[in-house]
């Protein structure tokens, strides 16, 4: 089975000769670097709406002694991404307390020892190819079933270990099959949204909570419905093969604009820009999440069923 080609995105604070061969070692294995080179421009960095796996830090990022506060300003920001630190002078053998908190260590000689900690906290599995490749498909088709007279556009897919929250309008909804369990999730602005509905650029017909504060939660339900229904069909029909009745928490703080699934596990990312032909209206984003954090077993996965499955029906969405 072929396993999708997956990407990732990491920042890289450092200043030094290092940088280059920093560069090169994204370029390498997959990784799309955002250089920070002044520590001062680090926190709109972290504050960004940018789906991040890690952070690469430098000893001597930010002076003598400034990688400590560098660190402090990740931790606090974003406290979830790992910290793979690279030693400058600092010996292996004497780490102050706080690097024995960071995901791990390497020297800028050794790449290899970076790219292990890669694997072990980001690169950490694999999707089936055509599960990945039917999910984009899937979706763009139910977006362009909502918005009218709009060029949906994808991103490559990627995987991501931050909490952010994109927008103030999400869906979770619960992913079981015997082959994988967890949750979809799909989030917007309610502003665009908002907007579209007003403008008639929607699937709503006249009358169906138009200027009504539900019009966009319909919207975007109707989306997730749509995505999840088609997914359903090829991919998730199957009973979960050990039934669990247990349940991880789901914590969604708006304020902090934080949503956690209580795991490390990383996310399959997708990011969705979605443009009105005409231009009338600006483009707006729309985020979907996959996170398999109850269950993941993809060498279980049989892609001739899902074949079957789409054949079956028609590539046609399907709603609930």
């Amino acid at each position: 089975m072929q396993p999708a080609e997956m990407i990732s995105k990491i920042i890289v604070c450092d200043v030094t000769e290092g940088e280059k061969s920093l560069e090169a070692f994204c370029d390498a294995n997959e990784l799309i670097p955002f250089i920070v080179d002044d520590p001062d421009i680090l926190p709109n960095v972290l504050d960004a709406n940018i789906g991040l796996g890690g952070v690469i830090l430098s000893e001597d990022f930010g002076g003598e002694d400034g990688w400590v506060a560098v660190a402090e300003i990740i931790r606090r920001k974003r406290p979830e991404l790992p910290i793979f630190f690279r030693l400058v002078n600092i010996s292996a053998e004497s780490l102050p307390e706080i690097v024995m908190q960071f995901a791990g260590t390497f020297v800028i000689d050794d790449l290899e020892g970076l790219q292990g900690l890669i694997k072990e906290h980001v690169m950490v599995t694999w999707y089936p190819e055509p599960f990945v490749e039917r999910i984009q498909e899937v979706t763009i088709a139910a977006l362009q079933n909502q918005f009218n007279f709009t060029e949906v556009s994808c991103e490559m897919y990627y995987l991501g270990l931050d909490q952010l929250t994109h927008g103030k309008l999400v869906t979770v909804i619960p992913i079981e099959s015997d082959w994988c369990r967890g949750y979809m999730v799909i989030q917007s602005e309610k502003e665009a949204i908002n907007q579209a509905v007003i403008a008639g650029r929607t699937a709503l017909k006249e009358g169906d909570c138009i200027n009504n504060f539900s019009a966009s939660n319909q919207v975007v339900g109707e989306i997730t419905n749509l995505v999840w229904g088609a997914l359903k069909n090829e991919f998730f029909n199957g009973k979960p093969l050990n039934p669990i009745n247990s349940q991880i928490p789901i914590i969604i703080n708006y304020d902090l604009e934080h949503l956690s699934f209580a795991t490390a596990t990383p996310q399959l990312c997708f990011d969705y820009t979605v443009e009105h032909l005409d231009g009338m209206l600006e483009p707006f984003s729309v985020y979907q999440k996959f996170v398999f954090n109850l269950d993941w077993s993809p060498e279980l996965f049989d892609e001739d069923a899902a074949i079957a499955n789409k054949v079956e029906n028609t590539g046609e969405l399907e709603e609930f």
